[in-house]
Formats: structure tokens, sequence, C-alpha cells
């Protein structure tokens, strides 16, 4: 049987459970903001898969180029 300490050490303390339409899932979530013309990442977060996406929706899209002002935004559900 491995030692508590191990057991710390190997363990991911970042990550977090959530719950989406019923299925369990472990791990991270990825937001991205990517430009329509060009298809490149322009900026991206990761958080805890428990964070709300409005949250980090709000961190992507308020450090955008310059140039990305006035172009319209999708957001997946």
């Amino acid at each position: 049987m491995p030692s508590q300490s191990n057991v710390i050490e190997n363990k991911d303390i970042d990550a977090r459970w959530v719950k989406k339409r019923g299925e369990l899932f472990y791990g991270y979530k990825d937001n991205v903001e990517i430009c329509n013309k060009t298809k490149l990442i322009r900026n991206y977060t990761v958080c805890a898969a428990n964070r709300h996406d409005s949250k980090e929706t709000e961190r992507v899209l308020t450090e955008p180029p310059k140039e990305a002002h006035g172009e319209p935004a999708w957001l997946d559900a």
C-alpha cells in the first residue's frame, strides 16, 4: 500500500470534478479565442473543470488584440 505522502505527491490538487448532463468529469477546461479570418489562436485560458464558463469568457475576451475589436464572438454551450 502506498504511503500517504506518495498519494499526496501524485495528486493533481488544481483539477476539479464537475457534473455535466448527468456525467462526472475530472480535470481542466480550455477556453480559446480564435481569429475568424486567420484561424489562429489569439488568447486562451486553462482552468479547473468546475469553473463556470462565463468567468473564463470574460478573461479571454477582455484582452484581445486591438484588431479584434468590433468582430463578432461565438460561444458554445
